[in-house]
């Protein structure tokens, strides 16, 4: 069992798959491996995965870049929090999923806290 697989269209060119466990992504490489039109690159580890939930997580991501940042149920939304590229995900009430580049993990939640801490 793979778990809960989400696929979060970025572009016309990218699609990425997020799942808690290897085995997905390793059936994936599997069943691609001799396609010559596309590739996969492995991001486990290259990004963070953090969950957002709450009464005021509209507030925090307001705070944290603009309210045009808060995706629709369903929806996978690029746009800048914390002065950073951020992928923002709302598949599951009440939890938004932001994904962002591993190197600037510490930043992004430095960020939250201080926003938290202001509440």
């Amino acid at each position: 069992d793979g778990g809960d697989v989400i696929l979060a269209w970025r572009s016309p060119t990218e699609t990425l798959l997020l799942s808690a466990s290897a085995h997905p992504i390793v059936a994936l490489q599997t069943e691609l491996a001799g396609a010559t039109d596309g590739c996969i690159v492995d991001q486990t580890g290259g990004v963070a995965i953090l969950r957002v939930s709450g009464a005021r997580t509209l507030d925090l991501m307001a705070r944290l870049g603009a309210s045009t940042a808060m995706p629709k149920m369903g929806e996978a939304l690029t746009s800048r929090l914390a002065d950073l590229t951020v992928l923002a995900l709302r598949v599951q009430e009440p939890q938004i999923i932001l994904v962002v580049d591993r190197v600037y993990a510490d930043h992004l939640i430095g960020w939250i806290s201080a926003t938290v801490e202001d509440f």
